[in-house]
């Protein structure tokens, strides 16, 4: 069941975080959104033992990470010329598809080895980190928009 709360997150965080891009900087609205997720899969790690806590924050962190996962396009797409736009979004897909059967790949290798729950959310943060960096580099060099 508990499985369940990061998905459900994703939904409300996929409307709100769609409508805070239409509403402020799309780039600033996506960095707060991965460090966020960053911040709270580490904090779940430390209230697992609180099932009522650790749902909450699930849930928390579904509404940040889906909701910036499945934002991304939009930004994407704003990010490439017209003519390569269908490109360019494609490939950010297939390189999506790679990452989450590497990353299931990866998961799996995790459970094998016995690595703690603990260790295994802190490992997740850093995929997090890496979104927002790489936006927030993004955003300092002006890449903005190329239409």
């Amino acid at each position: 069941m508990l499985t369940a709360v990061f998905p459900a997150g994703g939904v409300l965080g996929s409307l709100l975080l769609g409508y805070l891009m239409d509403k402020t900087n799309a780039n600033v609205t996506l960095i707060i959104s991965y460090g966020l997720s960053a911040v709270l899969l580490f904090f779940s790690g430390l209230v697992a033992q609180n099932a009522l806590l650790f749902s909450v924050v699930i849930f928390l962190t579904g509404v940040l990470l889906v909701g910036a996962q499945v934002s991304l396009p939009a930004l994407t797409a704003a990010f490439y010329p017209v003519r390569g736009r269908a490109t360019g979004v494609s490939w950010m897909h297939g390189i999506g598809r790679f990452g989450a059967i590497f990353g299931a790949m990866v998961g799996a290798e995790m459970l094998r080895l016995n690595f703690s729950f603990n260790l295994i959310l802190n490992i997740l943060v850093v995929p997090s980190l890496v979104a927002a960096v790489a936006l927030f580099i993004k955003s300092k060099l002006k890449i903005a928009t190329a239409a």
